[in-house]
């Protein structure tokens, strides 16, 4: 079985040359019997609230706040039905269709769990609906076997943090999902500790760390297969391999998703 611990920690006592963690941003939805929402988002992550509301309360403002009974306490504010509104790390969308506004909040911090209210606008006293927000250190997976599968949510985005031995700094690193092949590379560092951006798919070098990391956003079910993360050598590369599966999001009222990290470690050490 493989070995949870948090990121940050104690490293192990092994002597590996390339290994990487996988992170996938996700959140837990769970509505209690007493109509709260509870809401679980990790570190970096983001989360989604549906906030529903009857008939007869299409046309008022919502909005989501952490402070009731106060003018001017919404954290962001519908400006207009039907279009979507951000204001920095938030953003809300009313779809009176479905009598349902939707809040997302993203690049997570510790610092905003605590309670929040879904509130509709009204003359006298606003109606409010209660969240709870708990917010996760994200986790770290250790696999032994050297091959790691991770899950990925579709519409949503997964980072590899990949680590390399130091005298690999200047080396070119890629991510791609074909190995031993000329232009392989689905994207590749041009310059360390410059971030590169192609389509979907982004990677930086952070030489000071030893540490390249590819992100794949917009997730789609195509997506899902074999990657691996690639030291450019002159004879032979170093790769190590990351499975990738992809699930729907059914958009349920009660839902899981999880956000967790991987770190995986070849069998073979790279050599200059």
């Amino acid at each position: 079985m493989p070995k949870w611990t948090w990121q940050g920690g104690q490293e192990p006592n092994m002597s590996p040359t390339l290994y990487f963690f996988i992170c996938l941003n996700a959140v837990v939805r769970v509505i209690s019997s007493d109509g709260v929402i509870a809401v679980h988002g990790t570190v970096g992550g983001s989360v989604t609230i549906d906030c529903r509301y009857e008939q007869g309360f299409e046309h008022f403002q919502k909005y989501l706040t952490n402070i009731r009974w106060i003018l001017n306490n919404a954290l962001i504010r519908t400006k207009n039905s039907n279009t979507l509104v951000t204001e920095g790390r938030y953003s809300l969308y009313d779809d009176t269709l479905e009598r349902v506004f939707t809040v997302t909040i993203k690049e997570l911090q510790m610092s905003d769990a605590g309670t929040y209210w879904c509130a509709v606008d009204r003359l006298l006293k606003d109606d409010y609906t209660e969240v709870k927000l708990t917010v996760h250190p994200v986790l770290q997976v250790i696999s032994s076997d050297g091959v790691t599968v991770v899950h990925g949510t579709v519409g949503g985005s997964v980072t590899i943090d990949c680590r390399y031995a130091q005298g690999f700094e200047n080396y070119e690193k890629y991510l791609t999902n074909v190995k031993y092949m000329w232009n392989n590379a689905l994207i590749k560092t041009k310059n360390p500790n410059t971030l590169v951006t192609e389509g979907r798919y982004s990677l930086y070098d952070d030489t000071s760390a030893r540490v390249f990391t590819a992100t794949i956003k917009e997730l789609q079910m195509s997506d899902a297969g074999t990657y691996w993360c690639a030291v450019e050598r002159t004879l032979n590369d170093d790769y190590t391999e990351v499975k990738l599966t992809l699930h729907q999001d059914h958009g349920t009222e009660s839902h899981w998703k999880r956000t967790f990290c991987r770190r995986v470690e070849p069998a073979l050490q790279p050599t200059p």
